[in-house]
């Protein structure tokens, strides 16, 4: 197992309903008290098929499956839904 790829080692999952806007990043380093935040480093998202998600500033539509995730490619350092939506998150920090 390769710990060195998960800076903090906090795995853990958030489901709401989302304001647009609003900065999950944020919620997750409050729900997991991280103080020192370098990143999501793994996300799997639900949510409704066609639902728009910013990364790091990039604008993704979640798949007609519902289903997005991301691994180990990039840091996410800002995560949002421009304009809100509900949602279920696996996340790793």
């Amino acid at each position: 197992m390769a710990r060195y790829l998960y800076p903090n080692g906090k795995v853990g999952q958030i489901e709401q309903t989302f304001e647009a806007g609003q900065e999950v990043t944020t919620l997750i380093c409050q729900k997991e008290k991280v103080q020192d935040f370098k990143g999501l480093v793994k996300i799997g998202v639900v949510a409704a098929p066609g639902t728009m998600m910013e990364i790091n500033g990039a604008r993704i539509k979640i798949s007609p499956s519902g289903c997005y995730e991301l691994d180990n490619t990039v840091l996410i350092y800002s995560f949002k839904f421009p304009d809100g939506a509900e949602a279920m998150i696996d996340y790793v920090i």
